[in-house]
């Protein structure tokens, strides 16, 4: 599965040459860079959809056929089959859209009309969608086997070591602009420094969510804070960028020693974010919080 991607490894020490600081790095001692992957979907509160390392257009051309074809043999399911349950593997349809695509149930509604919330594995996404848009796989077919081998196209990103507002904060449509600006249709090196493997790891590791930082793949330019670059022009920090903005803010790590906030590597580009009152520093709301966070370590 996507766990077992191999990629360059580097110590905590050696961490500066692929843009990592010292904390970020001894978040598990070890990180990753896979290098020149592209977003697929881009979500509200900083989760993104990448390509897997894995993922090739031979592969994806495969499932695509196979989903279809298994869905067309599903075509006579009545309105009354059984909700299914987390974690299983489905066939469903983007409401107005005619491809099936395969998707993990993560949740269940069930009402005069049924809603399950799925995480589409292969175009990326997560969504409640209404139970005529999807079709249970049935035991013991030969292409539904298939369909359970194939891994995954896509894999679920977060920041480590930010935060980025959700629908129901401040500045969430401004950042989540920023975000795809920065990303979208371009090359990126994701360095990883966590890996979680989800609820379900031994049924359905498509539910796991990596965890780093995104380097835009370019080379370093004057507009740019020069902290944001690697030694070696791995890329450019879009954690740093979207802090530099006002546009995330830091999550502050506990120091072993003292238990109190350890040095983040981008507070100083928060501190001129909050002075300049930009993004969500704008709000009292927001500065009155981020002050509790420092004060309890949160």
């Amino acid at each position: 599965g996507l766990w077992a991607v191999s990629a360059p490894s580097v110590s905590a020490d050696a961490g500066k040459e692929f843009g990592l600081s010292r904390v970020g790095a001894e978040h598990s001692g070890r990180a990753v860079v896979w290098r020149s992957l592209t977003v697929a979907e881009i979500l509200p509160g900083g989760l993104l959809f990448l390509r897997s390392p894995k993922a090739n257009p031979a592969e994806a051309a495969r499932i695509q056929e196979l989903c279809d074809l298994v869905a067309r043999q599903l075509v006579t399911e009545t309105a009354h089959k059984p909700m299914p349950h987390p974690f299983d593997l489905v066939l469903a349809q983007y409401p107005g859209e005619r491809p099936w695509y395969r998707a993990r149930v993560l949740d269940t509604a069930p009402g005069e009309h049924d809603l399950i919330f799925l995480r589409f594995i292969d175009s990326g996404g997560e969504l409640w969608v209404d139970a005529s848009h999807l079709r249970t796989l049935p035991p013991h077919d030969a292409n539904v086997h298939i369909l359970e081998q194939l891994p995954a196209q896509t894999f679920a990103f977060r920041f480590d070591d930010i935060a980025v507002p959700d629908t129901d904060e401040p500045c969430w449509e401004q950042s989540g602009t920023l975000l795809r600006e920065l990303t979208w249709d371009r090359p990126l090196n994701v360095v990883v420094t966590k890996q979680d493997p989800g609820p379900a790891p031994s049924i359905a590791p498509e539910l796991g969510l990596v965890l780093g930082d995104l380097l835009v793949a370019s080379r370093p330019t004057t507009q740019e804070p020069r902290s944001f670059h690697s030694i070696d022009e791995a890329g450019t920090s879009v954690a740093g960028l979207l802090v530099q903005r006002g546009l995330a803010w830091c999550l502050h790590p506990q120091d072993e020693g003292t238990r109190r906030p350890a040095a983040h590597r981008f507070a100083a580009e928060e501190q001129q974010a909050r002075h300049q009152r930009s993004g969500i520093w704008q709000y009292s709301d927001a500065l009155r919080f981020a002050a509790l966070d420092e004060e309890f370590g949160l």
